[in-house]
């Protein structure tokens, strides 16, 4: 299992965090830049964006390396196509054909979008760059096993674990980080996560 880090506590106490870099999932991405600001309507998604900004500003001051993997940007991608659709057309679902064909033809929702894919690149060129160190192909889909954790997070671990061991750690709140090896920290603001950790002998 991972030993895991309270990201709270680790910035509270300011003590460093004992790896060079981070590797942030997809659910840190959202949660910090809310994109759809969430955190305006529900105080669930206000507390995790307050502390979520609050780690990794403290952790970026800190000199600490903030980076993410091509598989989370996807993902992040995913998440605004899906997102913005939906709050453009007030459709529930999405209807990737209609999308298409509203991007080539609507002036507004065009010009929409394009804003939209200048805060992606944004983000992932300044506040979570991209690792360029990619797994192979064909060692990640054969070593991927799909039962206990998805191929989002697998793609990641893949990516982190060819870093350097001082950039091995990721800022998840994601449990599926947690069955991972002990050679990877785990950053979390999860309280479940840090309780587990706690029972298990695993909280850092």
């Amino acid at each position: 299992m991972a030993i895991v880090i309270d990201g709270l506590k680790l910035v509270e106490s300011k003590r460093r965090l004992p790896r060079e870099a981070f590797f942030v999932d997809t659910n840190v991405v959202i949660d910090f830049k809310d994109p759809f600001g969430r955190s305006n309507d529900d105080s669930r998604f206000r507390s995790r964006h307050q502390e979520i900004s609050q780690v990794v500003s403290q952790l970026k001051a800190s000199k600490i390396v903030a980076l993410s993997s091509l598989g989370v940007l996807l993902e992040y991608y995913k998440y605004i196509q899906v997102g913005f659709y939906q709050a453009r057309t007030g459709n529930t679902k999405f209807d990737l054909s209609d999308f298409k064909k509203l991007r080539g033809s609507d002036i507004g929702f065009m010009n929409s979008w394009d804003l939209q894919m200048k805060a992606l690149k944004k983000t992932f060129r300044r506040s979570f760059p991209l690792y360029d160190e990619s797994p192979n192909a064909t060692e990640t889909v054969s070593t991927f096993q799909g039962g206990s954790v998805d191929f989002g997070d697998h793609l990641l671990y893949e990516t982190v674990m060819r870093a350097p061991q001082n950039k091995r750690c990721v800022f998840s709140n994601d449990g599926d980080f947690y069955a991972f090896p002990d050679e990877l920290h785990l950053l979390t603001t999860n309280g479940e996560i840090i309780r587990t950790a706690k029972k298990d002998g695993k909280l850092y």
